[in-house]
């Protein structure tokens, strides 16, 4: 479904992708993992048109979009869930959500998704007609997840989705993407809780500054204790 090949990314002089190369396959749950600044983000970033590699390829579905504008990814069957949320704070749950499904034109399927967000997210439908930025963190992300399944995807992009919340509301936003993947959505997890995200996936990829260190079968890599000191920190 998702191929990287050789991938190099910059940000001005300052390389943060050196050849990255992985594959995701429709059906799977792929983690990436590695310390601050390994580029996990930047691979991301890259693959949704935030920003564009200067060598490699990226396909989708067989088709290339390292080209294409970060709309036009979005329309193909891609859906990023950025780190931090990044939701509109001025704007209600609701007109958030509506926001997500910008690009369809299916009113119906719309409404649809709209009714299954608000049914999967008990929180959001109490909240629907408040301003997104007065919820809580777990709200926020749950908001954050909820507006990127608006667009329909066929492969969701979560960056750091546990990133400052509580234990408890980690273990539901663990249940959520869970029920996600198991609904038949293809996900790429990029996670900073290493045990969370290799305890999600099947497979993983683990880089390091910006390079692939390591990949292969997600149990195999929790248990390689060398592995996690080197690349992990633990």
């Amino acid at each position: 479904m998702l191929v990287l090949d050789n991938v190099h990314a910059r940000y001005g002089s300052v390389n943060a992708l050196s050849g990255v190369s992985m594959t995701v396959e429709p059906g799977e749950l792929v983690a990436l993992v590695g310390a601050n600044g390994a580029g996990k983000s930047t691979v991301l970033r890259t693959v949704s048109g935030l920003m564009r590699p200067h060598l490699g390829t990226i396909t989708f579905n067989k088709a290339r979009i390292d080209r294409q504008s970060a709309s036009e990814i979005v329309k193909l069957g891609i859906a990023h869930c950025p780190e931090e949320r990044k939701i509109w704070p001025q704007m209600t749950v609701e007109e958030n959500l509506e926001m997500g499904a910008y690009l369809r034109r299916d009113k119906a399927g719309i409404a649809a998704t709209l009714a299954k967000m608000l049914d999967r997210f008990p929180r959001l439908h109490e909240r629907r007609r408040q301003m997104a930025g007065t919820l809580s963190g777990g709200e926020q992300q749950m908001l954050a997840i909820a507006r990127a399944l608006m667009s329909a995807p066929q492969l969701v992009m979560f960056d750091e989705p546990s990133l400052g919340l509580s234990p408890i509301l980690v273990q539901e936003v663990v249940a959520i993407i869970r029920d996600i993947y198991k609904d038949g959505v293809t996900v790429l997890l990029v996670e900073q809780n290493v045990n969370m995200a290799l305890r999600l996936a099947s497979r993983a990829y683990v880089l390091e500054t910006g390079r692939v260190a390591v990949s292969g079968d997600s149990r195999d890599l929790l248990k390689d204790d060398s592995l996690l000191k080197a690349y992990l920190g633990g």
